[in-house]
C-alpha cells in the first residue's frame, strides 16, 4: 500500500508539472483529491486495515495528500 500511495504521489505531481493551463490543473486535481479519487478511496478503505495498521497508514495517507496539494499551491491552484 505503501508503494501505491507513493506512485500516486509521484504520478500526481508529474502530472500537476505537464499542466498547460487551470482547466488542467483543476481536472488532475478532481482526479486525485475528488470525493472519487484513489487518495479519498484510500482514506475512506482505512476501516478495512488491521487496527495496529491504521494509524501508520492514515498518516502517510495525509502526508501524502498534503505534498499533493502543495503541488497545486506551487501551481498557483487549489
Amino acid at each position: 500500500m505503501e508503494t501505491k500511495l507513493q506512485q500516486l504521489k509521484e504520478e500526481a505531481l508529474l502530472k500537476i508539472k505537464e499542466a498547460l493551463d487551470t482547466k488542467e490543473l483543476n481536472d488532475i486535481r478532481v482526479k486525485y483529491l475528488g470525493k472519487k479519487g484513489p487518495i479519498t478511496d484510500l482514506l475512506k478503505g482505512m476501516g478495512k486495515l488491521p487496527a495496529e495498521e491504521r494509524p501508520k497508514m492514515g498518516q502517510l495517507v495525509n502526508v501524502i495528500r498534503e505534498e499533493v496539494k502543495s503541488g497545486f499551491r506551487r501551481a498557483s491552484i487549489e
